[in-house]
């Protein structure tokens, strides 16, 4: 018992560290040794699969929005006394003024190595502004632990978890991880993360000079990993390594940033393949700007058809790997069905989005809309649809769609017990499946469009040089709560006080090269 109450104290320490500072941004003191500016990948092993850093004092630029973006979340012009009241409540007994920041450094690591059962090889690496008052809280926290030594460095053990001062870091983890931590700092031949040309090259291409944190994975360094703890089928392990080899991806790295008025998130992924059955070049960023400018929730997909046809090409390549015959299955299926989905259905569709809207019960709806390359083609595949629902769902009624303005075609779909029908319409040159009849007109003949939305509009700045293609709008969606009764709970009532300060969630990615990037970003108010 003693044990594992000292290894959870352990760890809630060197945790409280790390994310207390982070908010807290506060002047590094202390003269005890320590430089609390050391560069905790140099302490970390080239080789580990995953490696995540923080900014744990931020300054300039960066300091300021987080501080802003802190006082608007929290509600509160003093955010770091805010998280350090959290950090300090309950039987936590550690004080982050007297025990953490007077050695507290600028950056603090975590990595690991291995993953074998419940007992993971890593450690979480801190800079330390003054190496004797690390000591002194290493000490306070772990009475009772075991004191070892490797390699003429002293450390507390107990349980699994081993702590001490290595070089200029607090360093908390399991005792492999501990002791590798020893091997990199004295360079008794192992490279550390900041000699890695691969993570060198994937910080780059993020951008880590305003960067809060930043998480690193080496594709085939995780794999090998996961290989070694014997945790995951070798069969499994295969296909995953057959499918990395055909669409590639070395190492991915994302960033976590804070700007005046959003928090981002960019990621990027290097050496990524052009597949042979790759779908063609659509664009999806303008499919989700053409949607109704009321929608709160928006997908945008280009070449929808090419991306089933790849998405069935891949299935059953993998089917084939594990030794079932899929091409086989999906042949007797649409044989059965009568369609072909070729002919009938990927032949004809284009780019195309998904949206919802509405704000109370009665005005709630959204549809998909696909951009059709050939309307007979499309018409055609509504009526066998129309054929082949009954065959599939006897109880499911299926009648002409009548009433909605623009439609040239369609049907209503009402499955058995659902109080409204489906539509499937055309319209021109667009196909419409939508729920609710004011969602599919609009889906047809918008009064405004996506992109004249100034949230969206703000989300899409706040992307930088990636176009959106997905965007959630919150303040519609705590409206529509409001209006189910949420907010008479007590519960929710605190969440959405929060929630209230956010405006909209949007990502989107491109192509630069062999190199894939993607980037999100929540907007504040």
């Amino acid at each position: 018992m003693v044990k594992t109450t000292f290894a959870r104290r352990a760890r809630r320490a060197t945790l409280a560290a790390c994310a207390g500072a982070v908010a807290l941004g506060l002047a590094a003191c202390g003269s005890g040794g320590g430089s609390g500016d050391a560069n905790p990948a140099e302490a970390v092993p080239s080789s580990a699969p995953i490696y995540i850093q923080a900014t744990l004092r931020p300054d300039g630029e960066l300091k300021t929005n987080t501080e802003n973006a802190l006082k608007k979340i929290l509600k509160t012009d003093d955010p770091g006394a805010k998280i350090v009241q959290g950090l300090e409540s309950g039987d936590n007994k550690v004080s982050f003024k007297d025990d953490i920041e007077p050695w507290l450094g600028n950056d603090a690591g975590l990595f690991f190595t291995s993953f074998s059962g419940d007992n993971p090889v890593g450690a979480a690496v801190v800079a330390s502004s003054d190496n004797d008052k690390a000591q002194a809280f290493i000490d306070k926290q772990t009475k009772g632990g075991k004191d070892k030594s490797y390699n003429d460095t002293s450390y507390r053990l107990d349980g699994d978890t081993a702590v001490g001062i290595v070089g200029d870091y607090l360093v908390a983890g399991s005792e492999r991880g501990f002791r590798t931590v020893v091997d990199t700092v004295n360079g008794d031949g192992v490279e550390n993360m900041s000699q890695n040309d691969e993570y060198n090259t994937a910080l780059s291409s993020v951008g880590e000079q305003d960067a809060l944190g930043t998480i690193y994975v080496s594709t085939n360094g995780l794999i090998d990993a996961l290989a070694r703890s014997g945790g995951v089928p070798a069969q499994t392990l295969s296909g995953v390594r057959q499918a990395i080899a055909s669409s590639g991806g070395r190492a991915t790295v994302a960033k976590l940033g804070v700007t005046q008025d959003a928090i981002a998130i960019d990621a990027a992924t290097l050496g990524v393949k052009q597949s042979s059955n790759a779908p063609a070049a659509g664009n999806a960023a303008a499919a989700l700007a053409a949607l109704p400018g009321d929608s709160w929730l928006g997908f945008g997909v280009s070449s929808i058809g090419d991306r089933l046809r790849s998405g069935l090409q891949q299935i059953t390549q993998l089917g084939s790997v594990g030794g079932t015959d899929v091409s086989g299955q999906l042949d007797t299926i649409q044989q059965q069905l009568g369609i072909d989905f070729e002919r009938d259905l990927f032949s004809w569709m284009g780019d195309g989005g998904l949206f919802v809207r509405g704000t109370s019960i009665a005005q709630i709806g959204g549809a998909l809309v696909v951009q059709s390359s050939d309307p007979t083609a499309t018409k055609s595949a509504i009526r066998k649809i129309a054929r082949l629902i009954p065959q599939v769902s006897p109880t499911t009624d299926v009648s002409a769609a009548t009433g909605v303005a623009g439609a040239d075609d369609g049907i209503a779909v009402t499955p058995s017990g659902f109080p409204f029908p489906i539509l499937l319409v055309t319209a021109g040159d667009k196909f419409v499946a939508g729920v609710s009849k004011q969602a599919v007109e609009a889906a047809i003949s918008p009064t405004s469009k996506l992109s004249d939305s100034p949230s969206f509009k703000q989300a899409s700045a706040a992307l930088s040089g990636v176009d959106p293609t997905f965007f959630f709008d919150v303040q519609p969606v705590l409206t529509l709560a409001d209006g189910l009764g949420a907010g008479d709970d007590p519960q929710f009532a605190r969440v959405r006080s929060y929630l209230q300060q956010f405006g909209s969630v949007a990502a989107g990615s491109k192509r630069d090269g062999d190199t894939q990037r993607f980037k999100l970003v929540l907007t504040l108010k």
